[in-house]
């Protein structure tokens, strides 16, 4: 009974039950592989762990964990930093839904920033080892993105995940612009889901219990990021691109057709408006890429769309399915500044449900008074996660595109 009661709690609050023993278990074997075949540690390549009855937990089987580490060189940096890990899977369309395949395998990603030069097998276990309960509680993050998509066979919405990715991936190399974007996908519901299992993982491999969970909250980052975006404001977001004019100017000087504003808060607005058809773009065309048939012919009526400046045909219902979101997404034409006062209300209202949800971990928590053992055993979308804001600007730089493409 005792444990029947554990785990409804844990599912009430969004923990399946034992996914950061999953975590911890794939954490120490991997460290276990890698110390005694340290080849792996350098040469993305992928390897495997296969004793999948330490890898399961709550009623997701897992057979075995499948792990490549990435490396990424930077000019800027004298030290390995990882910059976040991700889940890669296969999934297909089912009409305006987005189906994960299921699987019993688990595809794991690890990318490493690094200083130019050879790789060290030695620098990157050492990175792996070191700040373990943290590492632990991303891969915990990881499995419970795998996990969501196990419970939900239904599939996610095609706009959805379209959204999603724009929000995960397009930076522009401008801190101010780039951190709204973060924010964005830091606040989408799909990292929701996650975040009280990473939370949980965290707090468990600390030994927090109950009594010392509010001061554990706060001194988190995901807390303090979730609460940095509650307190910003549209009105903020003006008072930071105002401090940012010669990124503003240089960016609006390229909008040939439009009159140019005097005043910098009429340039602020332009530049808003440029912003918003960008994203709107890049939203529209990942839409249409997802809901694209595919096969061997598509690069070839890519090209020919390209160059007669058409675009790949769809069928009749997927053409109406793409109506119907280019008309979602272009709502706020012709108000584009309202469209940003919108996203801000809206990740401020997203974040302070996060955090109220993040408040509920403290009901599964021990409560101090005994201890619980915890069992150490030292024996194609992918969904990336960065680290942190810095590590996902480090990133972007390395990857770096031109702005309004």
């Amino acid at each position: 009974m005792k444990e029947l009661i554990k785990k409804i709690l844990h599912e009430a609050v969004g923990v399946p039950k034992g996914i950061e023993v999953s975590a911890r278990n794939i954490y120490n074997d991997m460290i276990q592989f890698l110390k005694q075949n340290p080849e792996y540690a350098v040469n993305e390549e992928e390897f495997e762990l296969e004793d999948g009855q330490k890898y399961g937990f709550a009623d997701y089987d897992i057979q075995k964990v499948t792990i490549t580490i990435e490396h990424m060189e930077a000019t800027n940096i004298d030290q390995y930093v990882i910059a976040g890990m991700g889940i890669a899977k296969q999934a297909r369309r089912d009409g305006r839904m987005m189906k994960v395949g299921f699987s019993r395998d688990v595809v794991l990603q690890i990318r490493i920033v690094r200083p130019v030069g050879d790789v060290d097998p030695d620098e990157v276990i050492s990175l792996l080892e070191s700040d373990k309960a943290k590492h632990i509680s991303s891969l915990a993050h990881e499995l419970k993105h795998g996990y969501d998509d196990f419970k939900n066979p239904g599939g996610t919405k095609v706009e959805n995940i379209a959204i999603y990715q724009i929000f995960s991936n397009s930076r522009f190399g401008n801190e101010v612009v780039d951190r709204f974007l973060y924010d964005s996908y830091f606040s989408t519901y799909i990292e929701f889901l996650v975040r009280p299992s990473e939370l949980y993982s965290l707090a468990t491999e600390q030994g927090i219990t109950k009594k010392d969970f509010m001061n554990f909250l706060k001194e988190t980052e995901t807390f303090q990021i979730l609460q940095r975006i509650a307190g910003t404001s549209y009105e903020d977001f003006r008072g930071q691109l105002i401090q940012n004019m010669k990124f503003v100017n240089e960016v609006i000087k390229n909008f040939k057709d439009e009159k140019m504003p005097k005043d910098d808060e009429g340039k602020i607005d332009l530049f808003l408006k440029g912003f918003y058809i960008t994203l709107s773009n890049q939203k529209i065309n990942k839409f249409r890429e997802m809901i694209t048939p595919n096969n061997p012919l598509d690069a070839i009526k890519a090209l020919f769309a390209m160059f007669g400046g058409g675009s790949l045909s769809l069928e009749d219902e997927d053409e109406e399915l793409f109506n119907k979101f280019q008309n979602k997404i272009r709502a706020y034409d012709g108000r584009e500044t309202e469209y940003f006062r919108y996203m801000f209300k809206e990740n401020q209202y997203q974040a302070r449900q996060a955090i109220k949800k993040l408040g509920k971990v403290y009901s599964i928590l021990p409560d101090g008074t005994e201890t619980e053992k915890i069992k150490e055993n030292y024996q194609t979308i992918t969904i990336f996660d960065p680290v942190n804001f810095e590590m996902d600007q480090l990133y972007r730089k390395i990857k770096k595109k031109d702005l309004f493409k």
